[in-house]
């Protein structure tokens, strides 16, 4: 009698800890996180991409033909992390964007890489930096490491 009375609180047990973890994922999965407050040096236009466990700031500076210049910033320090003209990836050719309408095309931003909300042959467009770059971190060690004048 024991035993299975042993066995059935670690079942009951077991389903309380399934349905917790499930309400803490559905729940972190519906609400994103706010973003973190805005470090001073991070312009009032930059917008917010990121999680719970960090992200990235980043404004839209401009667009010449088919390049598109933006700065991304780290998402706690600001720290200009790469200013950069970036080209949309060659089998997404045919997406555009200006300044109002960019963040609700993109989907993710990393350090050195725009990810895009558009898929073409079940991947993501992206777009991707032109080096030389006008400046910020990632440039500096690119220089340092790869001889870049």
């Amino acid at each position: 009698m024991k035993i299975i009375r042993w066995i059935l609180y670690g079942i009951v047990i077991v389903l309380i800890i399934l349905v917790v973890a499930y309400y803490i994922i559905e729940l972190g999965l519906r609400y994103p996180s706010l973003p973190p407050e805005r470090p001073t040096n991070v312009p009032q236009n930059a917008h917010w991409f990121g999680g719970a466990d960090g992200g990235y700031w980043l404004e839209f500076v401009g667009r010449t033909n088919e390049k598109y210049r933006f700065k991304i910033y780290h998402g706690s320090s600001g720290v200009l992390e790469l200013d950069a003209d970036f080209v949309i990836s060659d089998s997404c050719s045919n997406i555009s964007f200006d300044n109002k309408n960019f963040a609700e095309k993109i989907y993710n931003v990393l350090e050195d890489e725009i990810t895009l909300k558009s898929k073409r042959n079940g991947k993501f467009c992206y777009l991707k930096p032109l080096y030389p770059a006008y400046g910020g971190r990632i440039w500096e060690i690119l220089k340092q490491k790869q001889n870049y004048d």
